[in-house]
């Protein structure tokens, strides 16, 4: 229907009066443009936030809370992103279900199937929209300028959405070596990322589920946390498990390795160390399973091929080069400066896996970290704003017992303060009570090869705690202990001061802590009363000196 054109009023004939008609359609123009370039412009909010896994739904959520207007966008159907689907929670449903008393394949896939439709309904979509302030759309989103951004809905049909600041949350995405892709190709093995080992619902990019077929012979590829954990999880399901990989657990020291050994050979699971998978072929006869071949030339049967590779950003598809969102090839991600926001689009941030930085903080619960210290750089005044990575990422690899660690690795703490400026301090868990009162929930029953053990690191200067690793059933539980000490620059003494139940597993850490704040004679002065605990910080203060000085008179490295 035609709207009726405004009334304009009347001015009279004369020349003022033609002048002041012709002004008043001038308005009136104006204010029909206006009005129709309102109806047609794209919805525009405060903040926009591309991704739903753990970063992009603590920005979301937080940059909401504070009243912020705010657009979520997920390209899955579910949120939650890897972490609740495929990843942290059904690896350890998977993990929960391998070691009970009689552990399968369709058992584990239904409790793990379980665990993930119970975060998924804690995650509701449809709960999400009735945040205040919140919308939330399901698509892929790309930019068409610095402020605007193309959503393609899953159902076909598209929006155009403007963001004042912008939260890219993509996460990062499995890596799958071109070359090994198509030599599974060729020799029709199945090759899975852990995507697809813990697709439970969504299809796999294979076509194939691994619990269903519940294959006999499986070869991982990759000695990281991801690898480990699965090789662990298939053999006690009963798969014959092979991992191939130059290292394990590189990024962690020398003791968490050898733990590692020791744990997946008490679960019958082979390793081939320093090698790489460079080929896969056929089977060579009718009933044989296919073959993998390393680059030492042993040759692997394989019915199926797991890659644990690493993860590297999920930038694909989201046009960052029309908003002029610089990428850092060499260390992967957005690139980005200390406050997570990106160096060459001052309104663009990063949260979580995609931005450029180290693989040791790409986990969910940094992800989430950075997610809620993006919108308070990206919303708050100057004075209020920020370091956004967090100094003390908890690592844990949840195999049984746990991997983990926390702080400064032993070659960390050589490099900064040289090999006399801080003490290493270990105890095993063989021998000790707990070992003894626990022994029929070890697989090796009261075995000295126990590879259970906690390793505490101090500044010798004032017991500062520097860092930790950890073997054992609760090695998560020791290591976030240990982060509040690294998080409040807490020392050994305070840690010593702290009552610990007995005979907990982190007991072993008490014990540790006593040791560390009593081996020197300044540290053993800080036990007597607070007179003695300031003298005792005011010697270790100029023991420290000292040694700094016959250090550089040495000439020794840092």
């Amino acid at each position: 229907m035609l709207q009726a054109a405004p009334r304009l009023p009347k001015f009279g004939h004369g020349r003022l009066g033609r002048l002041l008609t012709g002004l008043c359609l001038r308005l009136c123009c104006c204010s029909a443009l206006q009005s129709s370039a309102k109806a047609t412009a794209p919805p525009s909010f405060d903040m926009l936030v591309i991704g739903a896994g753990a970063a992009g739904l603590m920005a979301a959520g937080t940059a909401a809370s504070l009243g912020a207007s705010t657009l979520l966008v997920e390209q899955r159907p579910h949120l939650g992103g890897d972490c609740s689907n495929s990843a942290c929670v059904p690896s350890k449903a998977v993990r929960c279900a391998a070691r009970q008393a009689s552990p399968s394949f369709l058992a584990a896939e239904e409790h793990a199937r379980q665990a993930v439709e119970a975060i998924r309904a804690r995650e509701d979509l449809s709960a999400m929209r009735e945040v205040p302030n919140l919308t939330v759309e399901v698509g892929s989103a790309a930019f068409e300028d610095r402020h605007t951004v193309r959503i393609l809905r899953n159902d076909g049909s598209s929006m155009l959405a403007k963001g004042r600041r912008v939260i890219v949350a993509t996460g990062a995405d499995p890596v799958l070596p071109e070359a090994l892709r198509a030599a599974a190709e060729r020799a029709k093995v199945p090759l899975l990322t852990y995507r697809d080992v813990y697709a439970f619902a969504e299809s796999t990019t294979s076509g194939m589920s691994i619990w269903t077929q519940a294959p006999r012979k499986v070869v991982v590829a990759g000695g990281g946390p991801a690898g480990l954990e699965m090789a662990q999880a298939l053999a006690r399901l009963g798969a014959r498990v092979t991992l191939v990989a130059p290292k394990l657990l590189p990024r962690e020291d020398p003791d968490l390795a050898a733990a590692a050994e020791k744990i997946l050979a008490s679960d019958q699971v082979h390793l081939l160390l320093g090698r790489r998978i460079v080929d896969v072929q056929e089977a060579p006869a009718a009933g044989d399973s296919p073959v993998a071949v390393t680059d030492g030339g042993e040759r692997v049967e394989a019915d199926v091929l797991v890659v644990a590779c690493g993860r590297r950003p999920a930038l694909g598809g989201l046009a960052l080069s029309q908003a002029g969102v610089q990428v850092d090839e060499q260390a992967g991600g957005i690139a980005v400066d200390h406050q997570l926001r990106s160096i060459s689009c001052r309104h663009v941030f990063a949260a979580g896996d995609c931005a450029a930085g180290s693989p040791n903080d790409r986990r969910a619960h940094h992800a989430g970290w950075t997610g809620f210290m993006c919108v308070r750089n990206a919303l708050l005044p100057w004075f209020l704003r920020g370091r956004a990575r967090h100094p003390t990422v908890p690592r844990v690899i949840f195999t049984e017992p746990e991997m983990a660690s926390i702080g400064l690795s032993e070659a960390d703490c050589t490099a900064r303060f040289g090999k006399r400026g801080f003490l290493s301090m270990q105890l095993r868990e063989a021998g000790a009570d707990r070992a003894d009162t626990d022994a029929l929930d070890r697989p090796d029953g009261r075995a000295l090869e126990s590879p259970n053990l906690v390793t505490l690191r101090v500044r010798k200067s004032d017991g500062r705690v520097l860092g930790c690793s950890a073997v054992s059933p609760a090695a998560a539980e020791i290591v976030n202990e240990v982060g509040v000490c690294l998080t409040a620059r807490l020392s050994a003494l305070t840690l010593a001061k702290s009552l610990h139940a007995y005979p907990s597993h982190g007991y072993l850490l008490h014990r540790l802590a006593i040791a560390a704040a009593t081996s020197t004679p300044w540290g053993l002065l800080s036990t007597c009363g607070p007179v003695g605990e300031v003298l005792g910080r005011c010697i270790g203060a100029v023991a420290y000196l000292v040694s700094e000085c016959l250090r550089v008179l040495r000439r020794e490295p840092t």
